[in-house]
């Protein structure tokens, strides 16, 4: 079944009640600012401002150094077993991040707030000060995706909490 063309405003362009996921297929605003973005996929220090405005997603690749490598985290997504067999098989490792909501947000909010719910808020407030903040060293841009990738480095905090310690050692 073939659906009408959407007319905006909708929940994705004017924050009004719907689905802002399946609204924005049909979004005909969106659809202009996705048209109008980079040709080419680039790494560079800040997202180019025609990306800025038409980027369906983002996320961000958290990696830490070690003494011997480099350290990233990456999302497992779980997949259906069945549904897994016809496809390229079992799960997948993804970047933490997730789809835009709203025309209003920020790339950069994006990726925090997907981070933040996909660590299970487990990232501490101040490392989400800090993306929010001082922002990215790099940012990747992918044209076929609409992607944007923010790459943060993790550092140890010298001074835990000792609410982490008590909590430890019980």
């Amino acid at each position: 079944m073939r659906r009408a063309r959407q007319t905006c405003p909708c929940s994705f362009c004017a924050n009004v009640p719907g689905d802002p996921w399946e609204q924005r297929r049909f979004c005909t605003k969106f659809k202009a600012l996705k048209k109008n973005t980079s040709a080419k996929s680039y790494l560079e220090v800040s997202l180019k401002p025609c990306d800025a405005s038409g980027f369906a997603a983002a996320g961000v690749l958290l990696f830490r150094r070690t003494e011997a490598s480099v350290e990233v985290l990456m999302a497992r997504e779980l997949r259906d077993r069945e549904a897994a067999r016809e496809e390229r098989g079992g799960d997948r490792l993804n970047f933490l991040g997730g789809k835009r909501l709203g025309v209003s947000e920020s790339a950069i909010s994006v990726a925090v707030r997907k981070i933040d719910l996909e660590t299970g808020g487990k990232m501490s407030r101040s490392t989400i000060a800090r993306m929010m903040n001082t922002g990215f060293p790099f940012v990747h841009w992918n044209v076929e995706s609409k992607f944007v990738l923010y790459l943060f480095e993790l550092t140890v905090n010298p001074t835990p909490k000792p609410a982490v310690f008590s909590a430890c050692s019980r």
